[in-house]
């Protein structure tokens, strides 16, 4: 899976490639480190929603992860669900060692390289 080391998006930092993605990094979290988040529902509040005060929404539509993932979610809506269920079959402390090599981190990868495509910094996926 070296394919994105050589892939630019647009004057920012290339796509990193399966193995960057998911190499440990520091205290053996991959290098993805937060991305698999974006999954557990936490964007899910429909702008407008009466439990979402003004600022929060406000702050929800500027956040480039929050514009990514509505756009992911809408033209890759099976991808989303999969890992959805994946994320949510983690342990409540979201214990992320368990990417090393496994389906989730394969296809977090997917969705990174789609999510990029948009224009979104891996830094800011990563947050």
């Amino acid at each position: 899976m070296n394919e994105g080391r050589f892939i630019k998006n647009e004057n920012q930092e290339p796509i990193l490639t399966f193995e960057e993605f998911s190499r440990p990094w520091r205290y053996g979290i991959p290098t993805h480190n937060n991305f698999f988040r974006i999954f557990s529902g936490q964007w899910d509040t429909p702008a407008g929603s009466e439990d979402v005060s003004q600022e929060l929404l406000e702050m929800k539509l500027r956040d480039p992860r929050y514009i990514s993932y509505q756009r992911f979610r809408a033209e890759n809506s099976q991808l989303d669900a999969e890992l959805r269920q994946l994320v949510s079959d983690l342990d409540p402390a979201g214990n992320i060692k368990v990417f090393e090599q496994s389906l989730l981190s394969e296809k977090l990868y997917e969705a990174y390289k789609i999510m990029r495509g948009y224009g979104v910094s891996g830094r800011d996926l990563f947050m």
